[in-house]
């Protein structure tokens, strides 16, 4: 018969092989993230305001069209304007609605990113003080 197999040796050679695995497979986040993430906030943000500016009601004419024949009279103008605004109310209703769900998403995200990132830490520190025990063993 072949040599008899030492388990205890069997099992210390698995667990050094599955340490080194697992130090090389840990994740490791950018150290730049939260930058990154303001940026990206930041941009997403800045997208909102300008799309809030555009949703607003005209007051007046474009210059593109304040020449004939929409100059004519200052009532013609005006009544464009209101038949405008009239057509695209319930639009300027949707709009306002998916921007302040945009808002309210972008929050959350922000909110969620930083949760992660307090969890990635306290997971670093539980497998410091994983590895600080196996150590000792």
């Amino acid at each position: 018969m072949s040599d008899p197999v030492n388990i205890d040796t069997l099992i210390d050679k698995i667990r050094q092989e599955a340490a080194q695995r697992q130090t090389v497979s840990q994740y490791q986040p950018p150290a730049n993230i939260d930058a990154a993430n303001r940026i990206r906030s930041n941009n997403i943000e800045a997208l909102l305001n300008a799309a809030s500016a555009k949703s607003q009601i005209r007051t007046d004419l474009p210059a593109k069209l304040k020449r004939f024949p929409w100059n004519l009279g200052r009532g013609f103008g005006k009544a464009a304007l209101k038949t405008y605004s009239f057509l695209f109310k319930e639009q300027r209703a949707v709009n306002f609605s998916l921007n302040q769900a945009l808002r309210e998403t972008l929050l959350l995200n922000q909110s969620l990113v930083k949760k992660v990132s307090e969890l990635q830490a306290e997971i670093s520190d539980l497998q410091a003080r994983l590895d600080a025990i196996e150590e000792k063993e």
